[in-house]
């Protein structure tokens, strides 16, 4: 573990975090809201909207439920609007939980 500039304990790798759902979770929404909370977290603890961006799409990749969460034309498009209208936490926020 590592402070952060508040003083408070932070993981020393954003994996040290423990996930709402699994990266091996075959549930969609488990797997969904994993997905969403380390992109989150990658933000918070970098303060990256970017890197929060690209852990998101990486993450997605991992998905082994029966049918992808997103097409590669869904993710192709989403990855493009995040990039081109994310520049704030707030925003990746909003645009996160926007995700379904």
């Amino acid at each position: 573990m590592n402070m952060d500039m508040y003083g408070s304990t932070v993981p020393a790798d954003i994996s040290d975090v423990e996930p709402a759902g699994s990266a091996l979770s075959t549930d969609r929404a488990e797997f969904l809201s994993w997905v969403k909370y380390r992109a989150i977290k990658e933000m918070e603890f970098y303060d990256d909207p970017s890197g929060a961006i690209a852990s998101f799409f990486s993450d997605i990749q991992l998905y082994s439920g029966p049918t992808p969460i997103y097409s590669d034309i869904q993710i192709t498009m989403l990855m493009s609007t995040a990039m081109a209208n994310i520049d704030s936490i707030s925003n990746m926020r909003y645009w996160v939980d926007g995700c379904n």
